[in-house]
């Protein structure tokens, strides 16, 4: 075993695993949608904008979802390990808690940019986030 991978002992609490995987879970399902349906999505939810970012905003949600996906590789692989890599799940739990508070700041800051579906998706990822960041840092 590598020094990434070994087993260190665990004071007192049992970790759970399941809420990173949950988390890795939603994060494969929303990446794949906006890998996929990108420029619809954009269409739906930010109808208005013609550039996001400097570019197509179908494109940049594209990007994103494939950035998601990663993600939730890196989320599943830091979740089963035990070792140096392991002490990275508070990281994970701190990276949802932190993309849900920057996804309440775009609500109050960009709202009008956001369509009726766009701000109902917003506010349900920050909530959903929030719910899996807090459940992720009391089991990392």
């Amino acid at each position: 075993m590598t020094t990434l991978t070994q087993s260190v002992p665990v004071s007192g609490t049992s970790r759970s695993s399941l809420p990173f995987h949950l988390g890795a879970g939603a994060d494969v399902l929303v990446g794949l949608e906006l890998a996929l349906f990108g420029p619809d999505v954009a269409r739906l939810t930010m109808p208005a904008l013609d550039t996001l970012l400097g570019a197509d905003p179908g494109s940049v949600l594209r990007v994103l979802g494939l950035a998601l996906i990663v993600f939730a590789i890196d989320t599943v692989l830091v979740a089963r390990s035990h070792g140096r890599l392991g002490r990275l799940r508070a990281w994970i739990a701190n990276a949802n808690l932190a993309t849900a508070a920057l996804g309440a700041l775009l609500l109050l800051a960009a709202h009008a940019a956001l369509s009726p579906i766009g701000i109902a998706a917003v506010a349900a990822i920050c909530v959903a986030l929030a719910v899996i960041g807090a459940w992720q840092r009391r089991n990392s």
